[in-house]
């Protein structure tokens, strides 16, 4: 059950089967060196979540600026 229960929470930490399977040997035969490998791989995944964020944020800011162009646009054709 515990294993079970550790795939759920990597699914739910959004990471995909592939790595998932990358990281079960740290429950499977639980090591220094497994741990080391699992450790490594989740940074780099939270390092690759991190930038896709970013990413997110600055395509959000993007559109927002687009928004308010079209609403500024559109009110000062009410205007005139």
């Amino acid at each position: 059950m515990e294993r079970v229960r550790f795939i759920q929470r990597l699914y739910a930490a959004g990471l995909s089967s592939r790595t998932i399977s990358e990281l079960l040997p740290c429950v499977d035969r639980p090591s220094e060196g497994n741990t080391d490998a699992a450790l490594e791989r989740m940074a780099q995944e939270h390092n690759r979540l991190s930038t896709h964020i970013d990413e997110l944020v600055r395509t959000r800011a993007a559109l927002a600026g687009l928004m308010a162009t079209a609403r500024a646009h559109r009110e000062g054709e009410a205007v005139a």
